[in-house]
């Protein structure tokens, strides 16, 4: 029987709301903003989060550099669409 982490629960969750909701939370844990769906886990864990989420979403950010991002968010900070 293999145990999950609730960080990879936490982040395979927020995936599966969809890129809108993984940029919501990147940004609203950058600006240290309480994420209602991640308030079961400590602040390091969340930190954990936050470097996955981001490491994941960088995938589509390089994929679609020349075209509209596949959720029609550039980057965080910049002309977000959520």
């Amino acid at each position: 029987m293999t145990t999950t982490h609730p960080v990879e629960t936490a982040v395979e969750d927020l995936c599966r709301q969809g890129c809108a909701e993984v940029y919501r939370t990147i940004h609203r844990l950058e600006k240290r903003q309480p994420v209602d769906a991640l308030a079961h886990l400590s602040r390091f864990e969340q930190k954990q989060v936050l470097s996955e989420l981001k490491s994941i979403m960088a995938v589509y950010d390089a994929r679609d550099a020349d075209t509209p991002s596949v959720c029609g968010i550039r980057s965080l900070g910049r002309e977000a669409h959520y």
